[in-house]
């Protein structure tokens, strides 16, 4: 499924993501917040890219550690507001719970979102 929420990082596996490019930027950049809501990592990429692994880098380049973090996209153009939106990603639903609050779904990397973050559907594996 892919998700728009905060992801779960083993500190070694690459995390698939999927972006929606703006028109008219000319540079974007990938921001990564740990679970307390601080800056951790910082990376510069193509403002046109629609699919990209991120490694878990932080700020100074090293891995950072194991845990949840949210990703978003910063764009913009010289002269312009820059404009923050949030980077999706793939992880597999392993559960769907229902509550008084709505349904939740499970993924695979320990993380849970509200069913309405789900995006898109896609067969594991790339079965077909």
């Amino acid at each position: 499924a892919r998700i728009e929420g905060p992801v779960g990082f083993d500190g070694a596996t690459p995390v698939e993501l999927s972006l929606t490019p703006r028109t008219g930027t000319d540079r974007a950049v990938l921001v990564a917040t740990d679970a307390l809501g601080q800056v951790v990592g910082r990376e510069d990429i193509a403002p046109d890219v629609t699919a990209i692994l991120w490694q878990g880098a932080g700020i100074t380049g090293a891995p950072l550690p194991p845990g949840q973090y949210t990703l978003s996209v910063e764009t913009g153009s010289q002269g312009a507001v820059p404009e923050t939106v949030p980077a999706t990603h793939y992880a597999r639903i392993t559960e769907v719970q229902g509550g008084v609050d709505g349904n939740r779904v499970i993924l695979s990397d320990g993380t849970s979102a509200d069913a309405g973050t789900v995006t898109a559907l896609r067969l594991a594996g790339g079965e077909r």
